[in-house]
């Protein structure tokens, strides 16, 4: 089995819906602290909140993995971290995806997918750790600079990891 790390990083921060937003994924491969390959990709989107941006690049993330893999998700997104250390998934599944208290989950459109991504690896969370944060930030401003000339959806390996 492989451990990953997914590190995630938005424009956005909150619980408020934004006009515009972009945000990063880095896929990350490591054996025995040695990094043996990256991916990244870039989301933009419209009319969004931090919580859907996030959950948009979890599941281009793991749609790019093939093998199954022990990986640690690195988000600053709280309801996201929740959702995965508390195990809700398989609890909304069960309910037919409402919460406990009997609610719709929120952005399910988005869990339903990620989550049968997810199924096949052992995923755990951790509040943002990661050495790529400002690489990240830097690339997602660059982007959001660009889409105002040529707008795009999802870019993919945009950034220039170098591997050891």
């Amino acid at each position: 089995m492989f451990d990953v790390n997914i590190y995630i990083e938005t424009s956005i921060k909150g619980l408020r819906t934004y006009k515009k937003a972009a945000g990063m994924y880095v896929l990350e491969c490591v054996d025995e602290n040695r990094i043996l390959g990256t991916k990244d990709g870039l989301i933009y989107a419209e009319n969004i909140t931090e919580y859907a941006l996030t959950l948009e690049l979890l599941h281009e993330a793991f749609s790019r993995m093939t093998k199954s893999s022990s990986v640690r998700v690195n988000t600053e997104c709280g309801h996201v971290l929740g959702t995965i250390n508390n195990h809700q998934l398989p609890k909304w599944k069960k309910n037919g995806w409402t919460t406990a208290r009997g609610t719709p989950v929120k952005n399910k459109e988005i869990w339903i997918p990620l989550s049968e991504k997810m199924e096949m690896h052992l995923v755990s969370a951790e509040h943002w750790a990661n050495s790529y944060g400002n690489l990240m930030q830097a690339a997602i401003r660059k982007e959001l600079q660009i889409y105002h000339v040529e707008p795009m959806e999802r870019r993919r390996d945009i950034l220039e990891i170098k591997e050891s």
